[in-house]
């Protein structure tokens, strides 16, 4: 299955013979599409994790803060078999949006100290 390679900026195509799982894929852009949606709620990319630096906390801290929420949920749907909320499914999409959001955070780091 193509894709756009971001790093350098073109077409890519998986090494032959193995191919990703379609699955996978579809999922990434799904998660590609929910981050989009709901980035759009906060202005400036990524400001509402930035926002805890005013406390004295890391900008990459505040998503891993939100994967550590979704996990305790998912702990609990694993041991009741259920949910108030957000269905599991959700919860692990929001994880997988999350860790992405923490390491481009944490990425940048060095690059606003330097």
């Amino acid at each position: 299955m193509p894709g756009h390679d971001p790093v350098k900026g073109q077409e890519y195509h998986p090494p032959q013979p193995w191919k990703g799982d379609d699955r996978f894929h579809a999922i990434l852009a799904e998660l590609a599409a929910l981050h989009d949606l709901k980035g759009s709620d906060y202005g400036m990319r990524y400001e509402n994790h930035r926002a805890s630096t005013t406390w004295g906390t890391p900008a990459w801290q505040s998503p891993a803060r939100r994967i550590g929420e979704k996990l305790a949920r998912l702990q609990r749907f694993a041991r009741d078999g259920k949910v108030a909320l957000d269905s599991p499914v959700q919860d692990l999409n929001d994880i997988a949006v999350l860790a992405v959001i923490a390491r481009i955070l944490l990425e940048e780091k060095p690059q606003r100290e330097a």
